[in-house]
């Protein structure tokens, strides 16, 4: 696209920099963690057995559903419904209000863990 204006203009043209700012409702002022900063943590991990930087530096899964809607899993549906069964009202436990046909939601267990 770049290349493409700077043609149009005559001037030629080319991206120095692509930079995400954003992805989903995490930013880069969300207090993202680098690869170097999980190896360091797994460091910290294997030689001292402390877990707190490696806590730090992995978010759980969870974190980044909390703008859906939620439909709670009785824990006996949830083994089915992983292997593919479509999910049927005796497997929920409760729902949000407001769901609508065709809305993205999460289907989490009664610990609040995603399924």
């Amino acid at each position: 696209m770049c290349v493409h204006l700077g043609l149009s203009l005559g001037v030629g043209g080319h991206m120095q920099e692509l930079r995400r700012i954003k992805s989903g409702i995490v930013s880069e002022e969300d207090g993202l963690a680098t690869l170097h900063d999980l190896k360091d943590a797994m460091w910290v991990y294997e030689n001292s057995g402390d877990e707190t930087y490696l806590r730090h530096v992995i978010r759980p899964l969870e974190s980044l559903l909390v703008n859906y809607k939620r439909v709670v899993l009785k824990d006996s549906a949830i083994n089915a419904v992983c292997y593919g069964a479509k999910l049927l009202l005796p497997g929920v436990l409760r729902y949000d209000s407001g769901i609508d046909l065709n809305d993205e939601i999460v289907m989490v267990s009664t610990k609040g863990e995603a399924v």
